[in-house]
C-alpha cells in the first residue's frame, strides 16, 4: 500500500491527504532513494574489489609472492581452492575454484544489471521457487560428486555456480538494502498513522 501511495503523482496525493504530509512523504522518499543508490554503489564497488582479487592472486604470484599468498590465504577461508577443480590464469590457479568463480561471476553480473530490471527501493523478493530451481543443478552436481557417484568437470561447476549466484543475488540484495534502509519503516508507520487518523 505504501509503495503504491508513494508512486502516485503529487497532484493526486494532494486529494488523498493533507498537502504538507504528502509533500513530506515525497521528500523523505526522495532521500531514501538516494541513500539506497549510494549503498548499492558501495556494495558494487566492494564486490568488484573482491572479484578482482580472484585474478590478482595468480597474477602476483611471480611478481610479489608474499602478497599473492596473502590473497590466496584470504580466499582459502571461503573456498577449498583444489587445483584440479580450479581454472588457471597467468600460469597459476585462480583465487577460488571453478564453482565459486561461477557463483561470484553470476553475482557480479546480477548486480550490474539489477538496477535496469528492478527498482532499488523494491525490497520484495521473487517467488522462492525460482531460487530453489536455480540452486538445484548445483546441489545435484555437488552432491553426486561428493557421494562418489560421478566426477564433475570445471565447465559444469562454473555453469551451475553461475546460475545459483545470479539468481540468489535477486534475493540477497533487496533484503540487504531493506535492512539498511531505516527510513522505509518510518514512512510505512507514518502513513499508517495518518490513515487511521482520517
Amino acid at each position: 500500500m505504501c509503495d503504491e501511495y508513494l508512486n502516485l503523482p503529487i497532484e493526486i496525493t494532494r486529494t488523498i491527504g493533507e498537502i504538507p504530509f504528502t509533500e513530506k512523504i515525497k521528500e523523505v522518499y526522495s532521500k531514501m532513494k538516494k541513500k539506497i543508490s549510494y549503498v548499492y554503489l558501495i556494495i558494487l564497488f566492494l564486490f568488484l574489489i573482491f572479484y578482482i582479487g580472484i585474478f590478482l592472486a595468480p597474477y602476483l604470484y611471480d611478481k610479489n609472492r608474499f602478497l599473492s599468498l596473502l590473497i590466496y590465504g584470504i580466499y582459502s577461508q571461503i573456498c577449498h581452492q583444489m587445483p584440479e577443480r580450479s581454472y588457471y590464469i597467468f600460469n597459476h590457479k585462480m583465487g577460488v575454484c571453478a564453482r565459486c568463480f561461477g557463483i561470484y561471476t553470476g553475482v557480479l553480473l546480477g548486480m550490474l544489471i539489477y538496477p535496469f530490471i528492478r527498482r532499488l527501493d523494491n525490497f520484495k523478493t521473487p517467488n522462492k521457487w525460482y531460487l530453489i530451481l536455480a540452486l538445484t543443478p548445483m546441489g545435484i552436481d555437488g552432491t553426486t560428486q561428493l557421494l562418489g557417484l560421478r566426477e564433475s568437470f570445471n565447465e559444469l561447476r562454473f555453469i551451475t555456480g553461475f546460475i545459483a549466484g545470479f539468481v540468489a543475488l535477486f534475493y540477497i540484495l533487496p533484503v540487504f538494502l531493506g535492512v539498511i534502509n531505516k527510513e522505509k519503516v518510518f514512512i510505512e508507520m507514518k502513513h499508517t498513522s495518518h490513515q487511521k487518523s482520517k
